[in-house]
């Protein structure tokens, strides 16, 4: 049986047994909020174990944030490590994916004999756990999604993964649905992990200049042959070359205006100086 069928039949077994959560789910609708219940993320955790991932996976809720532990490999050593992870900030938009979370009461401790250099510094107490986020960052083999770690903050960026930031399939799709709903906070209870989201973030006249850019732009060029579109750029290149000829043209010709004024201005002067001499002609003298 795959997974996605078991997940099925999980999701249809726990309704069975708890169908208050349906309530639960329509009012958490209506205020754009979407409640995961901790099974869930249980379920997800065994299938981990069965996996070879993980072992003795738990999470409970110490609320606003999560407790999470478990027994896994870390660079040829098998450790147990435990913390409670607070989100901070999360936001989503055409440029980021950001997910900002602060680490609390971190715990690592050997699962069984080593002798790597891991092993050494978890013995002699020489690991500083209070501040993850700075030991997280000299760690080797950095992940690109890690944008920021410091003290115990780690910044999250999905949109450094190459599958996501270079995939411009996948950059149009998120900028198209982060226009109109965004994930805004998450949060959790007893039971529950509640994340909320935002509808319109940019507002209406975002959304449709998102659409216009992310799907009606990238789908007119697709469907444009590739000589229409040559034609269109050598189109435009010559009626940019055209305005800046004209352009100079014009500025040449205001110069040469600006030259003949002075001359002209005299010649106007000077006429009118010889026309209001008095005349004299034979008769008189």
């Amino acid at each position: 049986m795959s997974t996605a069928q078991d997940a099925i039949f999980a999701v249809r077994d726990y309704l069975r047994t708890h169908p208050e959560e349906v309530g639960r789910a329509l009012r958490s609708a209506v205020g754009l909020r979407f409640g995961v219940p901790l099974v869930a993320l249980r379920w997800l955790g065994e299938q981990a174990e069965r996996a070879g991932k993980v072992e003795n996976f738990s999470i409970d809720s110490v609320p606003p944030g999560l407790r999470i532990a478990g027994n896994f490999d870390m660079m040829g050593t098998p450790v147990r490590a435990s913390s409670i992870i607070y989100i901070e900030r999360v936001l989503f938009n055409e440029e980021e994916l950001t997910v900002a979370l602060r680490l609390e009461d971190v715990a690592l401790k050997l699962d069984g004999e080593s002798e790597s250099p891991l092993a050494a510094l978890i013995k002699s107490g020489a690991l500083d756990l209070s501040k993850p986020g700075t030991l997280a960052a000299y760690l080797p083999g950095r992940s690109p999604v890690l944008a920021e770690a410091n003290g115990n903050r780690i910044v999250l960026d999905l949109m450094r993964d190459p599958k996501i930031g270079k995939n411009p399939l996948v950059r149009h799709a998120v900028g198209v649905l982060t226009s109109f709903v965004t994930l805004h906070g998450v949060e959790t209870d007893p039971k529950h992990i509640d994340v909320s989201f935002r509808a319109l973030p940019v507002g209406l006249r975002g959304a449709a200049g998102a659409v216009r850019k992310h799907l009606v732009l990238p789908s007119v060029g697709r469907l444009l042959p590739r000589s229409h579109c040559d034609a269109g750029l050598s189109f435009m290149r010559g009626r940019s070359r055209r305005a800046g000829f004209a352009q100079g043209r014009r500025a040449s010709c205001q110069a040469l205006r600006g030259l003949r004024r002075p001359h002209s201005r005299g010649a106007r002067d000077r006429r009118a100086q010889r026309g209001s001499r008095p005349r004299h002609d034979g008769l008189q003298r």
